[in-house]
């Protein structure tokens, strides 16, 4: 007999006929007269997209196999026309003679699978076409979990957080002098970097709002000047020194954006000069301005000067050189996972004819998680976080090998400052670092290295902390996606006739990466300081094609051959040899593509790869998803075009993509 208080169902062999519980055919939203009677019927309301799905669940059912358990995630058509996940858990019951009598499903649903994962407190916004969201928090009374539906409760916090923040902003701007102290002149902070590095979101977050365009297809070409002020206003100063001024209600993000962007105002730099915005309650002194600058776009010479876009990044080059002097401050920001690229080194090579103190704010803290395991923590997003700041100051002090030791470097949160600029109590403006922040810029400009002096904070911004450990449902889930993942990327045009690899990258602790995700085990991202120096080469496979380091077995017999990164590696390698025994799988920054495929193009190995297929990976695939939850941009049709772009000027055959975060695929394609 079926439990009706859960969600069971019972396929009868060999007639094929189902009964379903109660409690499943209310999670459905059928009732008996409506719900399907046979395996037939049943296999009707999965999702067209889970057809392979189908037809592994029809191959479990037939009386032909030994296997006893099957686990499947799939959508299925529900009794009020949505299609819903659920997880379906099917278990074989035998009679004596080893004959399948019946089969027993049981089914989690969409919200049971996340609240099996998730800690008190824990929120799950649920999403459906054509209706309204609604929003789940995770609650436990007596050891039993419950969901409980916060959406009206959240309404009503936004509507009083935005009756806060219009009450506070004075309050607050009573407060900034106090944070950062006066100065008689006129002081001027420029926010520099190059694209997609978060220098607008930077901004926004001390303005306290988002109001000026920060998303990767918007690229700033004029220079904004922000205050704190009375009044919300902006002054757009033309060439022949006229200005207009635009105010409150009419003062809107897109506003900005159509007189700021190269993507809605393509002729902008000769015509509008500069933007002065005021804003009350930013965070900004008195006699103080911060200017988001044009991002730098670097390797100038390799444009092709007849086109309009080459003229507009030559038009905001040419205008952030001449604001570059005028700063009495820099605040350089990049991401914090990409560290120095080939892009950055030029520009800060025109930033270090200056003279200037430049403080390094490592962007994007808050989209780093925890490392799993076998379940189990491997790495925290703490350790993560401060691995990339560490590495990130070895290649400032390779740079600069004259300088002082210590360098100005900070991970930071634009989003969970921006979330919190009015509640500076909570967890999440902490961890922002916006603090920290403040307190470089006030030692900086009181020319005081004292000041500047700190110690890497205790809880540096990093996600809300999550389960130090995962369940066996969550481990299980995880296992699968492991051999989806490994399935996927072996499953590439490139490896049909040949499974051996050689993985290339201007950065080897991007091919450990993939070699970790590869191998299921991401403890061999990062492997132990003194292992192996920056010259080795490193093998996991049974035969060494030439001396390596030898890697911990990872049981999955791959061929992997990790080269060192590119400004290590040898010239006496004849990579025509190699590639003709191994398809070359090489990293390359996809979203600051100028300076990925500049570093491609330097690579000793670049015009080997013009006679053989190869894989182009990209293992920061959250960036993606982030910028395309915030815009309407297809950024991934963006990377095909680019790549093809760039394979016709390179006479370059054919490739394969294969861009991940963890071990979701965010694209996979051949072009």
């Amino acid at each position: 007999m079926l439990n009706d208080n859960e969600l069971f169902f019972k396929i009868s062999l060999p007639s094929f006929e189902i009964d379903f519980s109660q409690q499943l055919l209310h999670a459905m939203k059928f009732d008996r007269n409506s719900c399907p009677k046979t395996l037939e019927q049943y296999l009707e309301l999965w999702h067209p997209q889970d057809i392979s799905k189908v037809v592994e669940f029809q191959k479990f059912v037939s009386a032909n196999h030994d296997a006893n358990f099957l686990n499947l995630t799939r959508k299925l058509y529900c009794g009020d026309g949505i299609y819903r996940t659920f997880q379906l858990n099917a278990f074989v019951n035998r009679n004596l003679s080893g004959e399948i009598a019946e089969i027993i499903c049981r089914e989690f649903s969409e919200l049971q699978i996340w609240l099996q994962d998730s800690s008190d407190g824990d929120r799950f916004t649920l999403k459906r076409e054509n209706f309204p969201e609604r929003t789940f928090e995770a609650i436990s009374i007596q050891g039993v979990k419950f969901l409980r539906d916060i959406g009206e409760i959240l309404e009503l916090e936004q509507e009083n957080c935005r009756l806060r923040r219009e009450l506070q902003k004075r309050i607050f701007s009573a407060k900034v002098s106090a944070i950062f102290g006066e100065w008689e002149r006129d002081v001027k902070i420029g926010i520099v970097g190059l694209t997609c590095s978060g220098k607008s979101s930077f901004v926004n977050a001390i303005l306290g709002e988002r109001i000026i365009p920060e998303h990767a297809e918007i690229q700033t070409q004029t220079a904004i000047l922000c205050k704190n002020g009375d009044h919300r206003e902006a002054k757009i100063f033309h060439k022949d020194t006229q200005f207009e001024t635009v105010r409150d209600s009419d003062l809107t993000a897109d506003y900005l954006r159509k007189i700021s962007s190269s993507l809605f105002a393509p002729g902008n730099i000769p015509e509008n000069f500069r933007i002065e915005l005021t804003i009350p309650g930013a965070l900004i002194p008195e006699n103080v301005s911060i200017i988001d600058t044009p991002a730098f776009v670097p390797f100038e010479q390799n444009l092709r000067r007849r086109t309009s876009k080459s003229k507009k990044i030559f038009q905001a080059n040419d205008l952030l050189r001449k604001l570059l002097p005028k700063l009495d401050a820099i605040i350089y920001i990049l991401p914090l996972r990409f560290g120095l690229q080939s892009g950055d080194f030029e520009f800060l090579h025109e930033l270090e004819n200056l003279n200037k103190r430049i403080i390094f704010l490592l962007s994007f803290s808050d989209l780093e998680s925890h490392d799993f395991d076998a379940g189990n923590v491997s790495a925290t997003s703490r350790e993560k976080i401060m691995y990339s700041v560490e590495k990130f100051r070895t290649q400032l002090r390779n740079y600069f090998p004259d300088s002082e030791p210590d360098f100005d470097v900070l991970p930071v949160s634009s989003k969970f400052a921006l979330e919190r600029f009015y509640d500076r109590q909570s967890l999440d403006w902490k961890n922002s670092n916006f603090e920290l922040v403040f307190n470089l810029i006030r030692g900086l400009l009181e020319n005081n290295p004292g000041s500047i002096s700190y110690e890497f904070p205790e809880n540096p911004a990093i996600l809300k902390n999550k389960s130090e450990s995962q369940n066996i449902l969550s481990s299980l889930i995880n296992s699968m996606r492991e051999l989806e993942f490994r399935n996927e990327f072996f499953g590439l045009k490139s490896f049909k006739t040949n499974s051996k690899l050689v993985l290339l990258s201007p950065d080897r602790d991007e091919s450990l990466r993939l070699f970790a995700k590869l191998a299921h085990n991401n403890k061999l991202a990062r492997l132990p300081e003194g292992y192996v120096s920056a010259c080795d080469w490193l093998y996991s496979g049974s035969i060494m094609p030439l001396p390596c380091v030898k890697l911990p077995d990872t049981g999955m017999n791959d061929d992997i051959l990790i080269a060192p990164s590119d400004e290590f590696l040898p010239e006496n390698i004849f990579w025509e040899n190699l590639f003709r025994q191994r398809v070359p799988v090489i990293s390359v920054n996809l979203l600051r593509y100028d300076s990925g495929f500049h570093d491609l193009t330097n690579a000793p190995y670049f015009q080997a790869l013009k006679n053989f297929r190869c894989v182009i990976i990209f293992g920061n695939g959250i960036y993606f998803e982030n910028e395309t939850r915030n815009s309407n941009r297809d950024f991934k049709r963006d990377v095909i075009k680019n790549i093809e772009l760039f394979s016709r000027r390179n006479s370059l055959k054919k490739s394969d993509i294969f861009m991940y975060e963890d071990y979701d695929i965010i694209l996979c394609r051949s072009v």
